[in-house]
């Protein structure tokens, strides 16, 4: 069994979408409404009629994105314009 992919629930499905399409480089492969498709990482926006707080609260999570990146420039911990930790390490091994 593999991982097919992680799922984030977010408010504002274009800003993170830009985030992570534009920001960190993930290929954007499908786009329906409330839904994108990234290389490795789908977003399914939140409804609008439930109310969450959106921010660096998020940050208590036990959950971490981390990536790989050649670029030890970019490596370290980041938060997501939504708040969600993530982390980019140097090389191909995560």
């Amino acid at each position: 069994m593999k991982l097919a992919r992680a799922i984030l629930f977010v408010k504002d499905i274009d800003r993170m979408t830009a985030f992570y399409r534009d920001t960190l480089g993930l290929a954007e492969l499908h786009r329906e409404p409330g839904w994108v498709e990234l290389d490795g990482l789908a977003l399914h926006a939140i409804p609008a009629h439930i109310d969450v707080t959106v921010g660096p609260v998020r940050e208590g999570t036990p959950i971490k994105l981390v990536f790989a990146s050649d670029d030890a420039e970019t490596a370290g911990d980041r938060v997501d314009p939504e708040g969600n930790v993530f982390q980019i390490v140097v090389g191909s091994r995560a």
